[in-house]
């Protein structure tokens, strides 16, 4: 089911209880789970050994890079087409990874519940990681997968804002890691 929460600038605790509720749902929507195996048999042996989480995680971002482009929220004077109703800015679009792949687009949010719902499909842990990038205080969120299936003490940064995988935003750093 698509789903798009829209609210004027939800605080940071309700966007994390959508972000994290939309992983858990994503990563068992049926839609999703054919992409994810899909996008991993597509990348081939060569590319992906599932001895190795990070060619699994780095296939999954490359694809998610690929082809869903960052979109901001639409700002004041702006508007969003949600496919048949449009919607004006301020406002914070929380979308579930079935509405990102059918957007075809999504802020950073929309990016990191998609990108989790693939990489947990593959069975590696995800967290969500907040960084501030100006600092004014927490304003992106970013995927960060654990290179160890079981207690990872690792986790990589998988920003789909980035240039590559691995990297972060400039900015003041990761400001803290959220369990989900």
């Amino acid at each position: 089911m698509i789903q798009v929460i829209e609210e004027i600038l939800p605080d940071l605790e309700r966007k994390l209880l959508y972000i994290r509720r939309f992983i858990q749902e994503g990563c068992g929507d049926a839609d999703v789970r054919a992409l994810a195996h899909r996008i991993l048999q597509n990348a081939g042996p060569t590319q992906v050994s599932y001895r190795d989480p990070w060619s699994v995680a780095r296939a999954l971002y490359d694809w998610t890079q690929a082809h869903v482009p960052f979109e901001r929220d639409p700002v004041t004077g702006e508007v969003a087409d949600l496919g048949g109703s449009v919607v004006a800015g301020p406002v914070d679009l929380i979308q579930n990874a079935a509405a990102t792949l059918q957007r075809g687009s999504g802020d950073c949010v929309a990016l990191t519940v998609l990108l989790g719902s693939l990489v947990c499909v593959a069975g590696l842990p995800v967290r969500v990681g907040l960084q501030d990038t100006e600092g004014r205080g927490i304003d992106h969120v970013l995927l960060l997968v654990g290179l160890t299936i079981r207690d990872p003490q690792e986790w990589l940064p998988l920003d789909l804002t980035a240039e590559h995988a691995g990297d972060l935003r400039p900015g003041v750093g990761l400001v803290e890691m959220i369990e989900l």
